[in-house]
């Protein structure tokens, strides 16, 4: 099972200060800060209109009126609520546990501190975890008691087995009836065809889907020497392997893999977002959000 023993919910908290905003378009009847295609009273203004019988006088222009004898209101773009789903892979690559670092702990992280942010920024969120099929859900609500299901659904989840991303486009399909910012947390280690499907399905909806890629720091840096055995964490397949051998070829697949996801968001307009750690911490989140936020 994965764990929230480590969780520093004072470093968790900060996080809120950063923001998560929403780049679609989001329907939604409630007040937030998100972009809308409605119009409301937010503080920017989008346009003009010509003034009609039972429009709000108080959005009447009056210098325009002034230069031009006509009436015209100014219409402000709203802000809305978002629906969110943290959607977290609990395969057996997940559980990869280096000498720095445990990926799963790191990944329990990040949703930790996505939910808080959600919850501060007053966002409907909830949480899928998936394996070879849905091993968990929360469904997204915005209430306070909501980020303390998410935390026992992550103390509770089951891990292992082997990541199929197959099932999550039927999923998210079924639980999201409007456009929703989805943020996947998965080393990505399944085939590279499945996994562009899934981004093509989801963005075909309208749905907006981050990508966070957790990776050890063994896994980028393959440490070893002498003679060491190998263990698929999927299938628990076993090799031994003299490391100096194998160390190359094993860092061009990984620079290979990763470049071909990088195309495959890049064709589909996801958010892909690679990391590393030493230790679990939201350091690496934090600056992916910052940098985001900086972004056009």
């Amino acid at each position: 099972m994965a764990t929230t023993a480590h969780l520093n919910f004072a470093a968790l908290a900060r996080i809120s200060d950063v923001g998560l905003r929403a780049r679609i378009m989001v329907h939604s009847y409630f007040a937030g800060m998100h972009p809308s295609p409605r119009y409301g009273r937010n503080a920017e203004f989008a346009s003009y209109a010509a003034y009609r019988p039972g429009d709000d006088l108080r959005d009447i222009d009056w210098r325009a009126w002034a230069r031009s004898d006509e009436y015209f209101i100014k219409r402000y773009d709203a802000d809305c609520t978002l629906s969110s789903y943290l959607v977290l892979d609990t395969s057996g690559s997940m559980c990869h546990a280096g000498e720095h670092t445990i990926k799963m702990c790191m990944s329990v992280t990040v949703c930790a501190a996505l939910a808080l942010l959600m919850l501060r920024q007053h966002d409907a969120f909830g949480l899928l975890t998936f394996a070879d099929d849905i091993v968990g859900d929360v469904p997204p609500r915005a209430h306070e008691r909501q980020f303390t299901r998410v935390l026992a659904a992550l103390a509770n989840a089951p891990t292992g087995g082997v990541s199929r991303f197959a099932p999550l486009g039927p999923a998210l399909e079924q639980r999201l009836k409007r456009k929703s910012l989805i943020v996947l947390i998965s080393d990505l280690t399944g085939d590279c065809a499945e996994i562009g499907e899934l981004f093509e399905r989801v963005r075909f909806y309208g749905h907006e889907l981050l990508c966070l890629r957790p990776l050890a720091v063994e896994e980028v840096q393959f440490p070893y020497h002498g003679r060491v055995i190998l263990v698929d964490a999927e299938t628990g397949e076993r090799q031994m392997v003299q490391a100096r051998e194998v160390r190359a070829a094993y860092l061009e697949n990984l620079r290979a893999h990763g470049e071909q996801l990088l195309r495959c968001a890049a064709r589909h307009a996801v958010d892909l977002e690679t990391f590393t750690a030493h230790d679990v911490s939201i350091k690496p989140l934090a600056a992916y959000l910052v940098k985001r936020k900086m972004a056009p």
